[in-house]
Order: structure tokens, then C-alpha cells, then sequence
């Protein structure tokens, strides 16, 4: 086992000759920082080692990740063991692997500070307003700068190809550059339900001919979003029923 130690405070800098494994460095953290599929490159790492690991220090807490290899022609290895705690050590042989890449995110991004706020959008969700928690992985494309992004002109972070990934990494730079607190979205989900208890089914719209209809979709809207149940559903198409006899009613009257 090779150790290699960075200092916890100011910049640390790398140096050697060239296809002596600089770069394999960062893809090991990026791996132990969960990601989807092993960075590491083919060749004397992959032939000799089984697994690698991080120890990860914050103020008096420390964590030590391990993470096996992929075995040969798979991407990935879901085999992960995390352990926190104080003065921790990276542990001479292959520990026990416990833990799940979902479960490892989040107790990594517990340990980094990252609060669970949901900010990314989730199209494939019934309700709109419905959004999942930043993790580790989110910040991964300001951390990790290869040296071909870094020359290139029209690049500004890695792994963006994929259009879910671009678009979470938008939708986080909100909470990591600090402009989406939970103080603020709590507020802005206070704010919203205030303004539509202000507009009212009645006061959905101004033209008049489409009130009832406008009744029927703020009921919809509101019972669901505020109960999310199979029985806010019923009532509000039970309404519907109502609406709709009683509009017969009358014009059987006149």
C-alpha cells in the first residue's frame, strides 16, 4: 500500500514526470467520491490493486472511504466501506464493505456540509414543484478540472455531456454559490402559497365565461398539492359531478 499525504490547509501541487500517475490521483478521490463509473485508467493501477481510499479530514472528524475496483470488464464497483470518526487511518488490508453507493453519498455529503435542500428539478415527477437534495456528486464538476478542460476554449467543466447531469449542475450552482438557503426557499414556498390563497378559486382569472371551469382546476391544484392523497382526487372530481349537475339544473329552469 503507497500512501500519499496533502496538507489540510493552502495549496498542494503534484510534480513528476509524465505517465507516472499524476492524474490517477484525482480520478481515486473522484472514485471514492462515488462516482458513477471508475476514472481510473487501464493499466499498472488497475492490474495490481484491488481496492483504493480516501481519508477525508474536517476540523477534529475524519472519514476514511474504501472503494474496490471493477472487476474485469465491468465499469464500476458498488463495493464501498465508510468509517467515521476521530484520528482515523487508512486500513492496511481490503476492510468489509457495508454500505451502498446511495447511502455513501449521502453520509459523504453530511460529512462535507452539504445540507439537504431540494433544488433539482424532476420532470418525470407528477408534481411540479417536486425536487431531490444536492448531494456529493453535484459538486464534483467544480472540484475535478482535467488539464484538457482546463486548456479548452469551449469547455467550462467536465462530465456535461449528458443533458440530466447539465442541468442538475445548474440547478445546484444556486445552493453551492450560496444564493438558495433553506431560510429562502422556505420563504418562497410561503410566499407562493400565500399569493394563491390571495387569488382564490374565484380569482383565477378575469374572464368570467371560464370561472367554473377555472373552479374546478384550482381545486384539482389546491387539494392535491396540499393533501397528495387518493381522497383530496375523489372529492375534487365529486365537485366536478356537482358543478356539472347543478349547471343542468338551471338550465332546465330556464
Amino acid at each position: 500500500m503507497r500512501d500519499i499525504e496533502f496538507k489540510t490547509e493552502g495549496l498542494n501541487i503534484i510534480t513528476g514526470p509524465s505517465s507516472r500517475g499524476k492524474s490517477s490521483i484525482l480520478d481515486i478521490v473522484d472514485y471514492c467520491l462515488m462516482s458513477e463509473r471508475c476514472p481510473i485508467s487501464k493499466g499498472f493501477i488497475r492490474e495490481n490493486v484491488s481496492h483504493v481510499g480516501v481519508l477525508l479530514v474536517r476540523g477534529d472528524e475524519s472519514i476514511v472511504v474504501v472503494r474496490a475496483l471493477p472487476d474485469e470488464g465491468r465499469l464500476t464497483s458498488a463495493e464501498v466501506h465508510i468509517s467515521k470518526g476521530t484520528d482515523k487511518t487508512l486500513p492496511q488490508s481490503p476492510p468489509e464493505a457495508r454500505w451502498n453507493i446511495e447511502a455513501a453519498k449521502e453520509l459523504l455529503s453530511d460529512f462535507t456540509g452539504i445540507e439537504s435542500l431540494p433544488v433539482l428539478m424532476n420532470e418525470y415527477d407528477a408534481a411540479p414543484e417536486a425536487r431531490s437534495p444536492a448531494n456529493i456528486r453535484h459538486c464534483s464538476f467544480y472540484v475535478f478540472q482535467p488539464q484538457d478542460v482546463i486548456a479548452s476554449r469551449n469547455v467550462a467543466f467536465a462530465g456535461l455531456e449528458d443533458f440530466y447531469k447539465k442541468r442538475h449542475a445548474a440547478d445546484a450552482a444556486y445552493y453551492f454559490q450560496g444564493i438558495l438557503t433553506i431560510d429562502r426557499l422556505r420563504k418562497r414556498r410561503e410566499l407562493r402559497s400565500l399569493t394563491l390563497l390571495r387569488q382564490g378559486p374565484e380569482g383565477w382569472t378575469g374572464r368570467p365565461g371560464r370561472r367554473r371551469e377555472v373552479r374546478w382546476w384550482w381545486l384539482v391544484r389546491w387539494q392535491v398539492g396540499q393533501r397528495g392523497n387518493q381522497l383530496a382526487i375523489t372529492r375534487a372530481i365529486a365537485s366536478r359531478a356537482v358543478m356539472k349537475l347543478s349547471r343542468k339544473w338551471r338550465s332546465g329552469r330556464e
